[in-house]
């Protein structure tokens, strides 16, 4: 994104899984939480608009994914520094003992 003159700014690139017939609802979202950035409290604007474009970009609860994608996306979380929490710092994953499923369960 460059600037493009006054209040204007030109978009070289969309990202891959966005439709084109949301850019324009998906910019004002992304310029919006930019501009109430809310509980998050980064000071870099760089990394607020990122964290704010992969929430925006998130696989939404209840998407069904190919088992290719499932894995990509377990490989990539534990290439990260730190996979077991977001960059919100909330866990990415719990570990439940065999016994901790029993009792839940009743297996």
């Amino acid at each position: 994104m460059n600037d493009f003159g006054k209040g204007s700014f030109v978009i070289h690139a969309i990202p891959m899984n966005l439709e084109t017939s949301d850019i324009g609802g998906f910019i004002e979202s992304v310029l919006e939480s930019l501009k109430f950035p809310g509980k998050d409290h980064t000071t870099n604007q760089s990394q607020l608009l990122a964290k704010t474009l992969a929430k925006k970009l998130s696989i939404k609860r209840g998407e069904r994914l190919h088992q290719e994608v499932m894995d990509a996306l377990i490989e990539n979380l534990y290439a990260c520094k730190a996979p077991g929490v977001t960059p919100d710092g909330k866990p990415t994953m719990w570990v439940i003992s065999y016994d901790e499923l029993n009792k839940k369960f009743k297996i």
